[in-house]
């Protein structure tokens, strides 16, 4: 069709901050993450769902379940077991905020049992977006590293503003000058079979800090709905047979960049095996980042 600027106009949902200087808050990577559950199944029709899913084995016939269920039910607490094998029926949703695009990357690796609908960042100006700082830089000896990580971070967000307020770039394209660090947010639908799979494995000490971080505040959320959750979210370290890296401890398929910690110090090491001298604490980990802000490159707090 040709252009015609006389065709009725529609709504931008997004917007260009043409010729505005770069705002910059430096957040602690972990105090900036947000959870929040925005959808659970009602109670008393999952509970009444998950019984006679379980009660259909010892049922004779549909009418004679309700009977069954009953008696389900009664076993059910009476052993304090609130799982059944029906928990791929429950679904909860989360819209987790104050995230790195390198988590939104580990969160969508999960497959069966998620849906996902993350921010897009090819239809927004992303010059005013908030960095997150990991804790190790932090740390006092750090200070001079911590500068470069703040230098590098301005000075992309420069060269993005520029790129985009020339008018020959467009930010589908310009995006991909912008680091990881930018603050993300993401919908996660799970399941909560997926959930106690999920939780399992990223509560791990191995794992990333800002994963273990997500999967706590989306258990919290669960659990302040149906405390009797609590007891299946948990970290697999906590569980009998033990997580992914304690049971491939001196693998190299394991945990091959820091040196175990106390949990999962497993058996004989050779230091020569890993790629850093020091356990993910000594070296990812660190006090809180105070926050900092920036208008271009004058620090303003």
């Amino acid at each position: 069709m040709p252009r015609d600027e006389d065709t009725p106009r529609i709504r931008l949902y997004n917007r260009i901050h043409w010729g505005e200087t770069p705002r910059t808050r430096f957040l602690d990577w972990l105090d900036a993450i947000t959870v929040k559950m925005t959808n659970w199944p009602e109670r008393d029709r999952l509970q009444a769902t998950m019984d006679g899913m379980v009660a259909t084995t010892w049922a004779e016939t549909v009418e004679d379940l309700e009977r069954v269920e009953t008696l389900i039910a009664e076993d059910i607490a009476q052993v304090h077991r609130p799982l059944s094998l029906s928990v791929e029926v429950p679904s909860f949703t989360f819209v987790v905020g104050g995230i790195s695009r390198v988590m939104t990357h580990q969160i969508v690796r999960g497959r069966v049992g998620f849906t996902y609908s993350q921010k897009g960042t090819a239809n927004q100006d992303q010059r005013h977006g908030d960095v997150l700082v990991p804790r190790v830089y932090a740390r006092s000896e750090n200070r001079s590293l911590l500068d470069d990580y703040v230098g590098l971070h301005l000075d992309a967000k420069e060269a993005y503003r520029r790129s985009v307020d020339s008018g020959r770039v467009s930010t589908f394209a310009a995006r991909y000058m912008m680091p990881p660090s930018l603050a993300q947010f993401i919908w996660v639908n799970v399941s909560l079979a997926a959930l106690i799979g999920m939780v399992g494995k990223r509560l791990c000490a191995c794992e990333a800090h800002e994963y273990n971080w997500t999967a706590q505040l989306m258990v919290d959320r669960v659990v302040e709905k149906f405390p009797e959750l609590e007891s299946a979210l948990r970290a697999d370290c906590e569980k009998p047979g033990g997580c992914f890296y304690q049971r491939n401890f001196g693998n190299g398929i394991g945990d091959t960049v820091h040196w175990p910690d106390e949990r999962h110090d497993a058996g004989p090491w050779n230091p020569e095996n890993y790629l850093f001298a020091g356990t993910r604490e000594e070296l990812a980990g660190g006090p809180p980042f105070q926050t900092r802000a920036y208008v271009g490159y004058a620090r303003v707090k």
